[in-house]
Parts: C-alpha cells; structure tokens; sequence
C-alpha cells in the first residue's frame, strides 16, 4: 500500500478505513500533519534528544500562513528550547537581506514553492499550487506520478463530498449510497 498525504482525509482511504471497508484503492490518504510527524518532526526531534541538544534554531516567521503555534524561547518536549531569529521579519525584509548578501533565490520560489519539502507531497494545497508545475518544467516523470496522486486523492474525497450532500439532503441518492440495504430490507420483509 502507498501511503500518500492529504489536507481532508475521507475516513474510508485511512488505514482503518481500508480494513474496515471493501475497496478497489491500493493506497491510504493520512493527514499532512501525520505524515511530517512520522517522516520529518519526531525522527528530528529524538535525533536532537539523543544528540543532547537544547537548542533548535528554526526560521519560522510569524507572518508566514502556518507556523508552529511558538514563539522564540519557547521549551518545548524534552527541554529543548527553540530560537526564531526571524520571528518578525516580514517577506521582504527577508528578500532584501538575502540580496544585501549576495544569495541567488532557490528556482522553487518563483513558481510560488516555499521550499521543496518532499517532492512528492500531495498536501498543503494552499502552499504548493505551483508544485505541478515546477514538477512537469524539471521533473516530468515525479510530475506524471505526482498528478496520479492527486488524481486518487480527488476521487476519494469526491465520494465522500457526495455522501456529505446526501446526509444533509442536498442531492438524492443515485446508487444507493447512504442507505443502510439490510435495514431497509429487512423493514420491508416486515412490512
């Protein structure tokens, strides 16, 4: 099975979902989070913890659209403290110090990537847009895997969009879905 992230997980493409209910689909959708937690975060964490270090230095800035919800001096797990230096810089006070320096920007940037992160990530949709693009310009063969990817994603979430509408009345049921068949048979055997 592959495992691939997602920004909304339908419960039937999680790992228990699959288990739980039949399905033609080789792959499980886990949350964003989940998925950095288990490849990047926690593996870093208890590196440092083993390492005995108590300082993390990161570049988290607080206008950014999704920080760690820290500030510079923040303990976190195990005593480690995390320094921000760049905690109120803005976008552009980052770009002029980059310049006054001399550093040639990552091409990522310019198709609106703020950093490559794992190429293949199909989460955090609002940040990557430019990612398939990016892709099919330098990598056309992880852009190829990278849409099929997404193309799964979408496909699941529509079925569970649907079912969504059905349970608030929004749409009729066309095949069936959202009705437990046993119980209705059995009320009609009743009946």
């Amino acid at each position: 099975m592959s495992w691939y992230p997602s920004d909304m997980v339908p419960v039937s493409a999680t790992d228990v979902g699959r288990v739980c209910e039949k399905s033609e689909d080789k792959f499980v959708l886990q949350s964003r989070y989940q998925c950095c937690s288990q490849n990047f975060w926690f593996p870093l964490h208890n590196e440092l913890v083993a390492m005995g270090i108590t300082l993390k230095v990161m570049g988290q800035r607080a206008a950014e659209g999704l920080t760690a919800p820290i500030t510079s001096g923040s303990i976190i797990n195990d005593g480690i403290e995390c320094l921000l230096p760049l905690e109120n810089w803005t976008s552009d006070q980052v770009m002029i110090y980059l310049k006054s320096i001399n550093i040639d920007l990552p091409r990522w940037y310019s198709y609106g990537l703020p950093s490559p992160d794992c190429m293949q990530c199909t989460a955090y949709l609002t940040e990557n847009k430019g990612r398939l693009g990016y892709l099919r310009k330098f990598y056309p063969e992880a852009a190829i895997e990278h849409e099929r990817r997404l193309r799964l994603i979408q496909k699941a979430q529509r079925r569970d969009e649907k079912l969504l509408k059905i349970a608030l009345g929004d749409i009729e049921s066309d095949a069936g879905e959202g009705i437990h068949r046993d119980y209705i048979t059995r009320t009609q055997e009743i009946a």
